[in-house]
């Protein structure tokens, strides 16, 4: 009997660190310290109109936080990550209208409600939906 309860005791760290791990080791390519910069949707060069900032984003690793810029607004919201699974909801932005920037703010918003996995290679954080890639952005 006391073997068997010395040998629970021997596995349980090994279950528990196991159960306890939420974030992949790509997690760690993300990285909170890394603006990500909108480049592509698609095949297709994001292009902003003349002194208009590029949409960019960031992500909290330990606060399963997203934020960001999306041309005119502000975005914010969370993200669960499982290998290279990716979740991002409760997205929520400040709301100003900016004509010139719309378009692009807009299908941001979509492609980040949509993605549901990711890749990092390079310098490149490329979104998915499913296996289409559906945005790219450079870090910085």
């Amino acid at each position: 009997m006391k073997r068997a309860i010395y040998f629970t005791l021997l596995l349980l760290p090994l279950f528990a660190f196991k159960c306890s791990e939420s974030v992949s080791s790509g997690a760690d390519e993300l990285n909170s310290n890394t603006k990500w910069v909108l480049e592509k949707f698609g095949e297709e060069s994001v292009v902003m109109p003349d002194g208009m900032e590029t949409p960019y984003m960031s992500f909290d690793l330990n606060e399963k936080k997203l934020n960001g810029f999306g041309g005119c607004n502000n975005f914010f919201g969370n993200f669960f990550l499982k290998g290279d699974q990716l979740n991002i909801s409760e997205l929520g932005s400040t709301k100003k209208y900016c004509e010139s920037t719309a378009a692009v703010e807009d299908r941001l918003m979509v492609t980040l409600r949509s993605a549901n996995a990711y890749k990092v290679k390079d310098g490149v954080l490329t979104l998915l939906q499913d296996s289409d890639e559906v945005a790219q952005f450079k870090a910085e």
